[in-house]
């Protein structure tokens, strides 16, 4: 039997510490030196552990304050769960992180967001492990979220939106089609020209307007699409 990488055990025991109350929402949890003595592990480990559970939206990282609970299973929406690909990179073996290269307001040329004058775009590479696997380019209407910066949506754009703008997700429509990776995506993903899948999302709310847009080029030599239909 294949077993668990430490950091994964780690991420594990604390997201149960977190369902049985040992620690609240709003708690902040123990620093990477406490951890570290608690389960006589690395500060990379630990690292690696706490990111897996702000990729699935148990705890937010605040700069300068610390890493703190922001949801316990089953009680806040599951949207970014539903919609994400944290569990995915991790069944196959690696640590999801993310990482924001770009993020800007930029005038909007009038092809998606119809009425809107200015939006954020922000791109963010995904790795697995230390390896890139994803270029991400994202649209946010700049009148629908006002003013923002990386820091409020590095950790989960998703929970941001949600619970910290009440945007309600009502309607999704995604389009994914094969492509050739070629630069400066190429460059971005530290590959030569090889073929890639492209996953367009458009997210409309309650009033089905689109308010996000998301565009996802993964590389094809390391990320496939998989789906399980019940009858």
């Amino acid at each position: 039997m294949k077993k668990n990488p430490l950091y994964e055990d780690i991420s594990i025991l604390l997201e149960s510490m977190i369902n049985s109350n040992e620690y609240k929402i709003g708690d902040k949890i123990p620093g990477d030196i406490q951890l570290m003595n608690k389960f006589k592990v690395s500060r990379e480990t630990i690292r690696r552990a706490i990111n897996i559970l702000v990729e699935e939206g148990y705890v937010v990282r605040r700069p300068g304050k610390g890493t703190f609970i922001s949801k316990k299973d089953g009680i806040n929406d599951s949207i970014g769960e539903k919609i994400s690909f944290t569990k995915e990179i991790i069944k196959m073996g690696y640590v999801p992180k993310n990482k924001i290269i770009s993020f800007n307001k930029v005038k909007n040329n009038k092809k998606l967001f119809q009425n809107e004058e200015y939006l954020y775009r922000i791109i963010k590479i995904r790795y697995a492990s230390e390896i890139p696997f994803a270029y991400e380019e994202s649209y946010l209407p700049f009148s629908k979220v006002g003013d923002i910066d990386e820091d409020m949506i590095k950790d989960s754009m998703h929970y941001f939106l949600s619970k910290k703008k009440n945007f309600i997700y009502k309607k999704m429509e995604q389009e994914i089609k094969p492509v050739l990776i070629d630069s400066p995506i190429s460059e971005y993903l530290n590959t030569k020209r090889i073929p890639g899948i492209k996953l367009s999302r458009k997210i409309f709310d309650e009033k089905n307007d689109i308010f996000l847009y998301l565009k996802f080029i993964f590389r094809g030599d390391i990320y496939t699409f998989k789906s399980v239909v019940k009858f």
